[in-house]
Order: C-alpha cells, then sequence, then structure tokens
C-alpha cells in the first residue's frame, strides 16, 4: 500500500471529521498502512481568526494580493502545496457537512450500516451517504481525495454569531469579502454528541471510509 496523508481541521466548524479519521489512521495501520495526519491548527483557519483574532494567524486565510477570504487553504492544503511537503503520500481531506444535504441522500431513520461511499467521478451520479472526489480532475492526474461525512449540526450562539460578524465587518472594510454562498461557515457548526448519538461517528462509518482508502490506493487512481 501506498504511503497516506490524512488532512483533518481546515474548516473549524467540522469537528467530528477529526474523529472519524483518528479511527480510520488506527484500522488502516492495523493492516499495515503507513499512515501519517496533518491536522491544520485552528488558528490558521478563517474560524480561528475570527473566533481569536489576536491568536489567529493570516498567511492562508487572507492570502497575499488576494481580496477574498480562503476558506478552504489552499495554499497550505491545496494539491500543489501537499504534493511539495509530501511528494510521496497520497493525501486524503476530512470534511463534515450536515446529514441532511440532500447530495447525500440519507433517510431520517436510515442506518449507518447501510452506508455507501461514492465513487471517483467527477459529480455525484447518484447519492452517497459518505461523499469523495477529487480536486484534480478525475482523468488521472495526481492530487488529493476529499471525504465528506454526515453529521449533526448546531447553531452558534448568538454572541459567537455575531462577534464572527463585526470582526468580518472590519475585515471587509479593509477590502476583504467571504466567498459567496459561504455564510453558513459564521452561523453553525457540527454537534459531536448529536453525531455519536445518530451513528455518524461509529466504528462501521470509519471502516467504510478506511476499506474505500485501502481500494482506491491498490486501484492506482492517484
Amino acid at each position: 500500500m501506498k504511503p497516506i496523508l490524512l488532512v483533518v481541521g481546515v474548516h473549524a466548524d467540522e469537528v467530528c471529521a477529526p474523529i472519524v479519521a483518528a479511527k480510520v489512521r488506527e484500522m488502516l495501520l492495523d493492516v499495515g498502512g503507513d499512515v501519517e495526519v496533518f491536522d491544520v491548527p485552528r488558528r490558521l483557519t478563517l474560524l480561528g481568526y475570527l473566533d481569536a483574532p489576536d491568536d489567529g494567524a493570516t498567511e492562508y486565510c487572507f492570502p497575499a494580493g488576494g481580496s477574498v477570504c480562503d476558506v478552504n487553504l489552499w495554499g497550505l492544503v491545496g494539491d500543489e502545496a501537499l504534493s511539495q511537503a509530501w511528494p510521496d503520500r497520497i493525501p486524503f481531506e476530512f470534511h463534515n457537512s450536515p446529514w441532511d444535504f440532500e447530495k447525500f441522500g440519507i433517510g431520517p431513520d436510515q442506518d449507518v450500516r447501510t452506508f455507501e461511499v461514492g465513487p471517483i467521478a467527477p459529480t455525484f451520479t447518484r447519492p452517497y451517504q459518505i461523499g469523495t472526489w477529487r480536486n484534480s480532475p478525475a482523468s488521472g492526474v495526481p492530487g488529493k481525495y476529499v471525504v465528506e461525512i454526515p453529521a449533526c449540526y448546531q447553531r452558534v450562539s448568538a454572541d459567537v454569531e455575531e462577534r464572527r460578524r463585526r470582526i468580518l465587518a472590519r475585515l471587509e472594510n479593509e477590502g476583504w469579502v467571504l466567498p459567496s454562498g459561504h455564510d453558513f461557515y459564521l452561523t453553525r457548526e457540527a454537534n459531536v454528541e448529536l453525531s455519536k448519538e445518530r451513528g455518524f461517528l461509529d466504528d462501521c462509518v470509519a471502516a467504510k471510509i478506511a476499506d474505500w482508502i485501502i481500494r482506491t490506493v491498490s486501484w492506482g487512481f492517484s
């Protein structure tokens, strides 16, 4: 099996993804995998800055010469950046989205044991309960894979949202804007306890992802 890199923490609100990734790592190690984890420090993320600007860093979420906040930290975890930092590892980046996101197609009472992991394809062909895609074209260009894991979400407190919007307003006065369609980063976050109760953090979910990673690496899609 080729060496693997698991990337977590790109979006600070997606707190369930690192928990699943840790389980996946252990499962891959158990079958002899060579696995490292890159956990993006919260202070480097946009939410990390908005929640604690005195401690936050700006070199990635506010890239030099830009005007749009980089919520995805392309300068840190983009395909080129990862290939330079870990040239011999295949990166898999873990994310969360609300479980009722329509492209998951999860029924209200659907058992997580029935979840399917999506195929490597440029577009969704039908709902898959664990989404996957590539940041690079699906034609075989080397690059990282993205794994989207369902989670239960909650709205942040009114105080937290108000503070984030106040700081963002100051940034907008300085010429920075939040990417279109990303306002939800200010208002909600994954909830670990609710996600655990719903089964989204179960070992069987991690096992499905670990098996998919093994097959993806073994089939040579990288």
